[in-house]
């Protein structure tokens, strides 16, 4: 799915870009991560505040798509993360190369990304493209492949990768609003989401913020709709705030009119949301089998490009049911 990495501020160090194809994998690294991936920096900023410094630096020749590259990044704060201050720790007054690999030490990040390749961990700029944690991000962007045949650890770091680094998660899924004989079903597929969210979130330093349930009105008549949307708070609501309320998750509902046909479609995909991921659930949220040993045929692949899709399902009347 997500891939995180932290980046040396000295890897754009402006005679570094002499070099032939140097500014290529410069390149390749930064829109990788626009695409799938976590840039992590310290609390403090000063290695968000040291890559815009060498970036400043850089001659137009490179710096200005570089630039646009590093703003793709940083727009709306997506993709480049502040470490949570608690896991941080202390750090005094170091070079900054320090302040790196202390950052993803800190952060268990799948890369540093510097100049040299000189310990564990740490892959160089200069042969980026054929690096292991390229190789990773372009697998995790191509999907996931079929859950039924995959080990359930290996299913396991597919959803912590998408939701490891979030404040909040948005499920959409308009069947949970029928009210269906399978409510239990979509309830252990959230409870597994959540329940790894519980143990492998990133931010620890506070709650880690809202859980929103958007699903859509059952049917046409009052009594269909009333009727299903009670079955949902008693056998899907209750049950993640009883089970999950205890560690400052709050879960909420936001249940949607359809009008017509148009809205029908927009609202059909079902998807997972977090800061900078949005995952295809192809299926929807029941995905786990009933006895529990493993997930029914299913595939996960990021949709990033589904963010207008569900900027519009959110901006769907809300029923009063």
């Amino acid at each position: 799915m997500v891939v995180s990495a932290v980046l040396d501020p000295a890897v754009l160090e402006a005679s570094r870009f002499e070099d032939s194809g140097y500014a290529t994998q410069a390149r390749l690294f930064l829109r990788g991560i626009a695409q799938n991936g976590f840039l992590l920096v310290d609390p403090e900023r000063r290695l968000h505040n040291a890559v815009a410094e060498q970036l400043r630096a850089l001659p137009t020749k490179h710096g200005q798509r570089i630039q646009i590259l590093w703003e793709e990044c940083c727009k709306t704060s997506k993709h480049v993360m502040r470490c949570d201050r608690q896991r941080f720790g202390a750090l005094g007054n170091v070079p900054i190369g320090d302040v790196a690999r202390h950052c993803g030490r800190r952060c268990s990040v799948d890369a540093i990304i510097s100049t040299e390749s000189e310990e564990p961990n740490v892959e160089s700029i200069r042969a980026y493209d054929e690096s292991p944690f390229e190789a990773t991000r372009c697998a995790f962007l191509a999907g996931s492949g079929r859950l039924d045949r995959m080990p359930r650890p290996q299913v396991n770091e597919l959803l912590v990768r998408a939701i490891r680094f979030a404040k909040w998660l948005r499920f959409y899924d308009k069947q949970i609003g029928k009210g269906g004989d399978n409510l239990d079903d979509f309830r252990k597929g959230l409870e597994h989401i959540l329940a790894l969210w519980q143990e492998h979130r990133h931010f620890i330093d506070g709650p880690p913020g809202d859980v929103t349930i958007y699903t859509c009105e059952a049917g046409s008549s009052p009594q269909e709709n009333s009727r299903a949307m009670e079955k949902v708070r008693n056998e899907i609501l209750a049950p993640l705030r009883s089970k999950f309320g205890k560690f400052g998750f709050r879960i909420c509902l936001e249940l949607k009119q359809l009008r017509n046909k148009a809205e029908r479609e927009l609202t059909h995909p079902r998807y997972l949301q977090a800061q900078g991921t949005i995952v295809l659930f192809e299926r929807g949220f029941d995905f786990v089998r009933r006895d529990n040993k493993g997930f029914r045929c299913t595939t996960l692949k990021l949709d990033p490009k589904a963010e207008d899709i569900l900027r519009e399902y959110r901006a769907l009347p809300g029923s009063t049911y």
